[in-house]
């Protein structure tokens, strides 16, 4: 390419993208092209920089609508750190999300405020109303009467009654949100690792839930497809085997549900899974959350209680 067309090659990228030759010779370097030889750019170099240059502005649009809509951009894209959107793919996923961001933005400003004092898990919102002692570790002298009653309540919410708690969930989510947004979200039970086991503690449970609060309800969206089977009892280990309803969760607003929750690696699944499809988890809720051995927690405050 001669002087003359490389001089019109310049212009036009500058009229394309409004950018100075400095700046042009300086993306070639930065990329690991070589030195333009005088005002030389090969036609290959050009055409690496108008699609580099082009990208550039995608993720520099998309920084820029991170930055205007940084709570609802924070609950949609909970992977990205707004000031370093960098990826290509990751930027259009953020510029299509565009008017749902700014539609989104004073409801997630609302939610922000009611987890203010929520402990985090994954940048996600995270309550849980007792903490559990298990029996095979803490003997049951030393422990206060709400811890015993808390595991009480546990085992029997894992045996299919949930009439001792229900109420209190309800509640929770009652002082928690407006009640203009609890109708806009839906909640998610933690599937079970049998079918029978999620439909003896969910089922029942997921459907009083919703009706009283107004929301959807989604325990026939997420089902046991096939269920785990213990080595001890012949199986492989391998996990239950879920089924979803990726168009059911498409933009859904989630509360995730569990009865008792020890690592929040067997949340994990689940919570990829909705994102997957669409859904956003606005906050994860537990009955209780297992005590580590040997912390001398004992003392610990239940969060629902505020005693011990």
């Amino acid at each position: 390419m001669g002087s003359f067309d490389t001089i019109k090659t310049i212009n036009k990228v500058n009229r394309e993208l409004g950018l100075s030759k400095k700046y042009l010779i300086n993306v070639l370097i930065r990329n690991g092209r070589k030195m333009p030889h005088g005002d030389i750019i090969s036609d290959d170099d050009y055409f690496f920089l108008i699609n580099t240059l082009k990208e550039e502005s995608v993720a520099l649009k998309a920084r820029k609508i991170a930055e205007r809509y940084r709570d609802s951009f924070m609950f949609y894209f909970r992977s990205y750190n707004y000031y370093i959107i960098t990826d290509y793919q990751k930027a259009i996923k953020v510029i299509e999300k565009e008017s749902l961001l700014e539609e989104s933005e004073e409801l997630f400003k609302r939610f922000n405020s009611a987890f203010s004092e929520w402990e985090r898990i994954c940048r996600i919102p995270y309550f849980y109303f007792f903490n559990y002692y298990p029996k095979r570790r803490y003997k049951t002298n030393n422990l206060s009467m709400i811890s015993l009653k808390a595991r009480k309540l546990i085992y029997q919410f894992m045996d299919g009654s949930y009439d001792s708690f229900a109420p209190l969930f309800i509640e929770k989510l009652q002082a928690t949100f407006a009640k203009e947004d609890i109708k806009k979200m839906c909640l998610v039970c933690n599937p079970a690792s049998t079918n029978y086991n999620n439909r003896k503690r969910f089922k029942d449970f997921s459907n009083r839930v919703s009706f009283e609060l107004g929301i959807e309800d989604s325990y026939e969206h997420i089902v046991v497809e096939k269920d785990e089977i213990p080595l001890y009892l012949g199986g492989s280990g391998e996990e239950a085997q879920l089924k979803i309803d990726k168009d059911f969760f498409h933009n859904k607003y989630i509360i995730l549900f569990d009865i008792l929750i020890t690592k929040f690696s067997s949340l994990v699944k689940v919570i990829n899974m909705l994102e997957e499809c669409g859904a956003v988890i606005i906050c994860m809720m537990s009955v209780g959350r297992t005590v580590p051995y040997g912390s001398e927690s004992q003392s610990l405050i239940h969060p629902w209680t505020k005693t011990n």
